[in-house]
């Protein structure tokens, strides 16, 4: 693939990352239909990071060009009742979130996939 080629790939992926995360930032929240709170609340949540790298030494210069993207989708139940409050002093979540980093440099940086607990 070309310079162009891939310019535009990851521009489109980038974009479609984007567009996906302001449509869900806030996260959908599908609670239960009781008054007294006393199910857990189902959050589903989808997010699009992206940054650039600040080219603090010399050793760094090369990949300085480099804008990584990445996207993060996380399921979770939410805690909201009385006997979680009691015993922990907040509402936890329990759950697992799944992202893609691309580090827009695979050569060097690569890319990640990290899955983890909440």
């Amino acid at each position: 693939m070309t310079n162009s080629g891939r310019g535009f790939h990851t521009g489109l992926l980038l974009s479609l990352a984007m567009v996906l995360s302001l449509l869900c930032e806030p996260v959908l929240a599908i609670a239960a239909w009781q008054s007294d709170s006393t199910r857990s609340a189902i959050n589903i949540g989808l997010t699009g990071h992206t940054g650039f790298i600040i080219p603090h030494s010399r050793e760094i210069r090369d990949i300085s060009g480099s804008n990584p993207w990445g996207i993060e989708a996380d399921v979770s139940l939410h805690f909201t009742n009385e006997r979680a409050w009691q015993y922990l002093q907040g509402y936890p979540r329990l759950g697992a979130a799944l992202a893609y980093y691309n580090f827009d440099n695979p050569d060097i940086l690569g890319n990640a996939i990290p899955c983890s607990c909440m």
